[in-house]
């Protein structure tokens, strides 16, 4: 469990930081709340069912294609 507490750490922190990088070169600043909050937005997939729910949140909160997408923009 303290693994995976470090991972999320290290994910969200990585994400933080690559969207900075990014968004400031391309000047909309607006983007990075909403950006930010996408992962949380897909729990509303639990108005639909329980499972939908599961897989639409679960997906969303594994950050490693976005992290490597974001890095090759860099």
């Amino acid at each position: 469990m303290f693994l995976m507490t470090k991972v999320y750490r290290y994910e969200y922190a990585s994400l933080s930081i690559a969207l900075l990088i990014v968004y400031s070169h391309m000047g909309n600043w607006v983007l990075i709340p909403i950006l930010y909050l996408i992962p949380d937005i897909t729990a509303l997939g639990f108005f639909v069912s329980t499972k939908t729910g599961e897989k639409t949140y679960n997906l969303s909160h594994t950050l490693l294609l976005p992290i490597i997408l974001l890095s090759g923009r860099l």
